[in-house]
């Protein structure tokens, strides 16, 4: 089983570590655990790097391709 925690952690620290700076987190619904584990990863990313938290950066809406596409625009 994947661990969502981790797994969005390091992912975060990877585009922090190959030079991007505003790295968002765009995931479903926050009442779903799996996206909970997820932001709890990518929030602890930026906080161990001292990086200030943009909550406009931090999308939690419904899943979906529309919902993606315009949370990214």
């Amino acid at each position: 089983m994947a661990d969502n925690a981790d797994s969005a952690q390091q992912a975060t620290e990877h585009l922090l570590n190959t030079g991007s700076r505003r790295v968002a987190f765009i995931g479903g619904s926050n009442h779903l655990e799996v996206v909970r584990a997820r932001k709890h990863g990518y929030l602890q990313a930026l906080r161990e790097r001292n990086l200030p938290i943009d909550r406009e950066l931090v999308r939690c809406t419904r899943i979906g391709y529309e919902e993606g596409y315009k949370n990214t625009c």
